[in-house]
């Protein structure tokens, strides 16, 4: 289920509780003055990024994005690069 921290003793640890949420895909709460506030867990953050995708994709199907053949990246974004 992961572990419950109030603030003050979150933010001396940070580092830690950061490479656990990342590295461990653990969960971790913290409160603030008996409030829930939580660091987003690697799934969470993964369901957006699949959110994202299927909503850029249904644009597509929808004609909305209209996309940029490789040659015409180059040209935009400048030679050198």
């Amino acid at each position: 289920m992961g572990e419950t921290l109030p603030v003050t003793e979150a933010r001396a640890q940070f580092g830690r509780l950061i490479r656990r949420v990342c590295h461990g895909q653990e969960r971790v709460t913290i409160t603030a003055r008996l409030r829930l506030c939580g660091l987003v867990p690697q799934e969470l953050a993964m369901l957006g990024d699949a959110l994202a995708l299927a909503q850029y994709r249904a644009r597509q199907v929808g004609g909305e994005v209209v996309g940029v053949p490789r040659s015409g990246v180059r040209a935009r974004i400048g030679p050198g690069r």
